[in-house]
C-alpha cells in the first residue's frame, strides 16, 4: 500500500509543478523579491549557516523565524515589499530544511520539518493596488512563482518523502499529517490556475482524497481526532469552492462526495457536516448581499488572509499552526490598512476586517523556533514575543476603531460583534500577561467586558455565547486570569438573581457548589447505564469515585480516557471506581460503544443525556466538557475539574487521599 501511495502522490507533485509553470506562463509581475534563495545556501554544496553546530541549536536556527524581518509595512507602498520578504523565507526556509535533512539523518525532528514543508503552499503575491480598484478576490491578479525555487522543489521532494514514509520514527499521525499537506498544497495549487483564468484537473486528487480518507480512519485514543476530521472537512471545502469557481473541472464533485460516505460512517458525517456548513455559509452571504446598506466593494474585505484553524494537538501540528498563524495575522492586517487608505470608503468592510484583525491571541514570536519549543514542553507563555509589534497595533487600533464605530452606516450588530471580538482578544491578553509576567492590572477590564457582552435582553446570539463561554473558563481557572476567588463571586452574585441574564447558569452552579464544598454535602447523581440498568453513585459509598462527565463529539474528553483508564486499573484493589456519565448516548450510541470497545474501558458508563440541561445548570458548567469530579468515601467533592487536568493529576490525588487515610488510622497505604 504504501508504494502505491507514493506513487499516486508524486504524480501529484508532478502536476503541481506544471500548474505552476502555467501560472507564470499566464501571469505576469515585474516585482522580485529582496533576496533569493541562493543567499540562504545550496543544500548539495552544503555552505548553510548553521553546518557542523550542535543538532538542537541547528534545528532552532533553521525553524526559528525573526518576524522583524516581515514587519508589517508602515506605508502602503512598502506592502508588496513586505508580501515578497514573507514568500522568499518560504522558499528559503525549505533549502535551510534539506541542508538540516543531509546534516542530521538520525535526527526524527528532519521529519516535523518535511510536515511543515508540504504545508507551505506558495501565496503568490497579488497587486494590492489592482486589487483594491477592482473589487476582486486574492488571486484574480497573479504573480509569477520563483522558476528555480519552485522546480528544486519539486525535484527534491519524492526522495524525501520516500525517507520519511518508510521511516519506523515516523508515526501514523504524522504520516497522515504529511499525507494532509500534501493534497492541501494540490487544491491551492488549483485554485491559483483557476483565478488565473486556467484549466482545473481533479480527477486524480479525486481518487487521492477518497484513498486518504480510506487510510486514515477517524482515531479515538488519541487527541487529534479533531484534527483528522478538520482535515477532511478542510479538503472538502476546498473541492467545493473550486467547483464554483470553475467551469472546467474533469471530476463529478457529488460522485467524489457519495465515494467518500461510502468509506465509513465517521467520514459521511464529516462530509454531511461541511455540506451544512458551507450552506449556512451561502445563506448568511446571500442575506448578506440582499441588505440596503450592502456595498459591493466590501467584497475584497472578506477576501483578506485570514487565520490558519485547526487545533495544534501534535509537535507537528503546533509547528504548522503556529508558523501559518503569525504569517497570516500580518498578511491581514497589512493587507487591511493598505486597503484602508487605498480603498473606497467602506464601513462594513472595514469593520468586518477589525473584527478579524483584533481576533487573534497575540503570540507574536520574535523567535518562532522559540514559540515551538515552549508549546512542545506545555508553556503557552514562556516564550520570547516582539513587543514592539504588539505595541504599534495597540496604539494603532483606537484610531481604526474610532472610525467604524461611529459611522452611520454600521449596525449595531456590527458593533456587537467588534466588542465580542474585543473581549476575546482581551480573555487571552489577560492569560497571557499574568502567566508571563504576572501583571494582573487589565483582570477586571475582563469581567467589565463579558458583562457588556451578556446584558439582559434575552438575546441568544453570539454576545450571549462568547459570554457564556469565558465566564465558564474564568469559574474554571480564575487563578490563571489573576482573579480571586472573592472577586469572582462579587461578579457573579448580580447575575444569580437575574431571571434573563446568560450568566445565570453559571452562577448559581457557582455558588451551589460553593455552597456544597463548605457545608461537606455529598454530591447525588443518579442515571441509567447503557444496558438500561439504573445507577446511582450514593451506591459507592464506601469507595473513592472519580465522575467522568463527557460527549462523543469532546475529543479532549476521549483524549484523556486511556489515562484514567490505566490509573483505574493500578487503583481499582484499593477501592477507587471511574463512572463515566455521557450526554449524548442516544443520538451518537455507536460512536459511545465504539468508544467502550476500542479504547477497552471496564468502568460503568450512564447514559444522561436527558438530564444534560439539568446538571450543566446545576454545577455551572457553561456547556464545557469534559467535566470531573473526584468523590471521597463519602460522596463529598475532593477536586474538581481543574485539579484532575484530565487525569493528569489523579494519580497523586489518589495518593493524597490514601496517605491522609492510612494516617487517621495509623496504618499506611498497600503498595
Amino acid at each position: 500500500m504504501h508504494i502505491r501511495l507514493r506513487r499516486k502522490q508524486t504524480n501529484i507533485y508532478r502536476c503541481i509543478a506544471l500548474i505552476g509553470l502555467l501560472a507564470m506562463g499566464a501571469c505576469a509581475d515585474d516585482r522580485r523579491a529582496e533576496k533569493t534563495v541562493a543567499e540562504v545556501g545550496d543544500p548539495d554544496r552544503g555552505n548553510d549557516p548553521f553546518m557542523g553546530s550542535d543538532p538542537d541549536e541547528a534545528w532552532k536556527a533553521m525553524i526559528g523565524f525573526d518576524m522583524q524581518d516581515t514587519d508589517s509595512p508602515s506605508t502602503p507602498n512598502e506592502f508588496s515589499s513586505f508580501i515578497s520578504r514573507v514568500e522568499v523565507w518560504k522558499q528559503n526556509w525549505r533549502v535551510e530544511g534539506q541542508v538540516f535533512w543531509k546534516q542530521y539523518p538520525d535526527d526524527a525532528r528532519r521529519y516535523d520539518w518535511l510536515i511543515l514543508a508540504a504545508h507551505l503552499a506558495p501565496s503568490y503575491p497579488v497587486s494590492m493596488e489592482e486589487w483594491s480598484i477592482e473589487e476582486g478576490t486574492p488571486g484574480e491578479n497573479c504573480a509569477p512563482l520563483e522558476p528555480a525555487a519552485h522546480d528544486a522543489w519539486q525535484t527534491t521532494y519524492p526522495d524525501l518523502r520516500e525517507a520519511f514514509w518508510n521511516s519506523e520514527h515516523v508515526t501514523s499521525q504524522q504520516r497522515r499529517f504529511l499525507w494532509l499537506g500534501e493534497i492541501i498544497q494540490y487544491l491551492e495549487s488549483m485554485e491559483r490556475v483557476s483565478a488565473c483564468g486556467g484549466a482545473v484537473e481533479l480527477k486524480s486528487v479525486a481518487e487521492e482524497i477518497v484513498s486518504f480518507a480510506s487510510t486514515f480512519s477517524l482515531p479515538l485514543n488519541v487527541q487529534d481526532d479533531g484534527e483528522f476530521a478538520w482535515g477532511l472537512s478542510g479538503i472538502v471545502s476546498r473541492v467545493l469552492a473550486l467547483q464554483a469557481s470553475s467551469a472546467s473541472t474533469e471530476v463529478d464533485i457529488e460522485a467524489l462526495l457519495n465515494r467518500l460516505k461510502l468509506v465509513g460512517p465517521d467520514i459521511a458525517e464529516v462530509v454531511a457536516n461541511t455540506l451544512a456548513s458551507r450552506e449556512r455559509s451561502d445563506e448568511r452571504d446571500s442575506i448578506r448581499r440582499q441588505q440596503p446598506s450592502y456595498e459591493p466593494n466590501a467584497e475584497v474585505w472578506h477576501h483578506l488572509p485570514w487565520q490558519f484553524s485547526g487545533q495544534p494537538t501534535s509537535m507537528a501540528a503546533r509547528v504548522v499552526f503556529f508558523h501559518d498563524r503569525e504569517l497570516l495575522l500580518r498578511k491581514l492586517r497589512s493587507s487591511g490598512l493598505y486597503l484602508w487608505q487605498h480603498a473606497p470608503l467602506n464601513p462594513h468592510g472595514r469593520i468586518y476586517w477589525l473584527m478579524r484583525a483584533v481576533f487573534p491571541e497575540p503570540y507574536y514570536a520574535k523567535r518562532f523556533g522559540t514559540a515551538v519549543f515552549a508549546m512542545a514542553n506545555g508553556n503557552h507563555h514562556q516564550f520570547e514575543i516582539d513587543q514592539r509589534s504588539r505595541e504599534d497595533w495597540d496604539i494603532r487600533y483606537p484610531e481604526l476603531r474610532a472610525a467604524v464605530w461611529a459611522a452611520p452606516e454600521v449596525s449595531d450588530a456590527e458593533r456587537a460583534t467588534l466588542r465580542v471580538a474585543e473581549v476575546r482578544q482581551l480573555a487571552a491578553s489577560v492569560r497571557s500577561d499574568v502567566a508571563r509576567y504576572g501583571v494582573r492590572k487589565r483582570s477586571v477590564d475582563l469581567l467589565t467586558g463579558i458583562g457588556e457582552l451578556q446584558a439582559p435582553s434575552g438575546d441568544q446570539g453570539l454576545p450571549h455565547i462568547i459570554a457564556r463561554r469565558l465566564m465558564a473558563n474564568i469559574v474554571y481557572d480564575y487563578q490563571s486570569f489573576g482573579l480571586s476567588k472573592q472577586e469572582v463571586s462579587a461578579f457573579l452574585q448580580p447575575f444569580s438573581e437575574q431571571t434573563d441574564s446568560p450568566l445565570k447558569d453559571i452562577a448559581t452552579g457557582w455558588f451551589e457548589t460553593q455552597r456544597v464544598s463548605t457545608d461537606g454535602e455529598a454530591i447525588e447523581f443518579a442515571a441509567p447505564t447503557l444496558a438500561g440498568d439504573s445507577f446511582d453513585v450514593s451506591d459507592l459509598r464506601g469507595y473513592i469515585v472519580l465522575m467522568d462527565f463527557w460527549t462523543t463529539t469532546c475529543s479532549a474528553c476521549i483524549a484523556a480516557m486511556p489515562r484514567i483508564h490505566e490509573i483505574y486499573l493500578e487503583y481499582q484493589d484499593r477501592g477507587f471506581e471511574v463512572v463515566s456519565v455521557n450526554f449524548d448516548a442516544e443520538r451518537n450510541r455507536r460512536m459511545v460503544d465504539r468508544i467502550d470497545q476500542e479504547l477497552g474501558l471496564t468502568w460503568p458508563t450512564l447514559n444522561a443525556e436527558s438530564q444534560w440541561p439539568e446538571a450543566n445548570q446545576r454545577f455551572g458548567w457553561g456547556n464545557i466538557l469534559p467535566q470531573y469530579m473526584l468523590l471521597d468515601r463519602d460522596g463529598l467533592l475532593v477536586a474538581d475539574t481543574k485539579a484532575i487536568d484530565y487525569g493528569r493529576n489523579l494519580r497523586s490525588l489518589l495518593e493524597e487521599m490514601l496517605a491522609t487515610e492510612a494516617a487517621e488510622k495509623g496504618g499506611s497505604t498497600i503498595h
